[in-house]
């Protein structure tokens, strides 16, 4: 049987320090009939010069700086590949990645999806921790606002026909938004092998302070889901929770902004469409992690790093 055509788009913007590696362990995969796709998102370091080296070896784009969801979506419109995905510019595939993660798909016609477990690295790729995914529950990513699915994942090219790519408004969570339209087009299957590594650093967003226009988002996704026609009933039971828990993850970005006042008005809100929130443990968890602020997060990370490696 002939292996389907797979492509894997590597968004780029200002990732002169790791997107060499990136590519190379992309390039390095043990499946052969694979299309690598770069966006160039406007970057103004020296990623275009580092870039020029694998022009035989890859797709470039160049474009204006427009941001990830609008990079995604024009290099998925030029894929050839009925299968694709994407690797941020900062983090790795193991070899066997793309091989294993399309057995599944073509071992599993109803799955639409697949993602593997994946390793934590720091800034110089030393491995912190392996992280195993939880298996996807569509429940589960909507009411808690939950986003399972991490570095390496494919999915099936008639997902973006159904339900289209990701949302260009939407900078602080795209992925977790298409998630939750991409898992009304069919299963969506966790493959328990670390198959891709997710690094950490100064520069990511897991330390970047929330953007207030940004703050928003969980608002804006969950208001668009319950929208559409097409979503299940037993989901649509659990909306008004759904919505509470999304302005308790709105509730905590705010914490991390600094603006308390504009965090208790986002759980009055949480209040009024479910007020058993604060009975959640996640809740709370999330609450006291934005009280602790990105300072908090960085010592503690710092301190988990360093106890991992000695």
């Amino acid at each position: 049987m002939t292996t389907p055509r797979v492509s894997i788009v590597v968004p780029v913007y200002n990732g002169e320090k790791y997107v060499a590696e990136t590519l190379d362990s992309v390039l390095a995969q043990t499946y052969g009939n694979l299309q690598v796709i770069v966006v160039d998102d406007g970057s103004t370091d020296g990623t275009a010069g580092l870039l020029s080296r694998y022009t035989r070896s890859v797709s470039l784009l160049d474009q204006e700086n427009r941001g990830q969801s609008a990079s995604l979506n024009r290099a998925w419109r030029e894929a050839e590949g009925s299968i694709v995905g994407y690797i941020s510019a900062d983090d790795r595939l193991e070899p066997r990645a793309v091989e294993e993660l399309v057995d599944v798909l073509r071992s599993s016609p109803g799955c639409v999806m697949v993602y593997p477990d994946y390793w934590l690295i720091d800034a110089i790729g030393r491995k912190l921790k392996l992280v195993r995914a939880p298996e996807f529950s569509h429940a589960s990513a909507l009411i808690d606002g939950v986003c399972p699915v991490g570095p390496g994942a494919l999915f099936r090219r008639t997902v973006l026909d159904q339900v289209g790519g990701w949302n260009v408004d939407l900078r602080q969570i795209p992925d977790w938004e298409f998630i939750l339209r991409a898992a009304l087009c069919g299963e969506i299957r966790r493959h328990p092998v670390p198959l891709a590594r997710f690094r950490v650093h100064e520069a990511s967003q897991t330390f970047a302070a929330p953007r207030e226009d940004r703050i928003a988002e969980y608002e804006i996704a969950i208001n668009s889901f319950f929208a559409r026609a097409d979503v299940p009933e037993p989901l649509m039971r659990h909306r008004h929770r759904a919505y509470a828990n999304a302005m308790v993850l709105t509730a905590r970005l705010h914490l991390l902004s600094g603006s308390r006042r504009r965090a208790w008005r986002s759980l009055e809100k949480a209040t009024s469409h479910w007020r058993y929130w604060p009975t959640s443990r996640r809740n709370l968890k999330l609450l006291a992690n934005g009280l602790l602020g990105l300072p908090g997060m960085r010592a503690r990370n710092a301190v988990r790093a360093w106890l991992r490696l000695t």
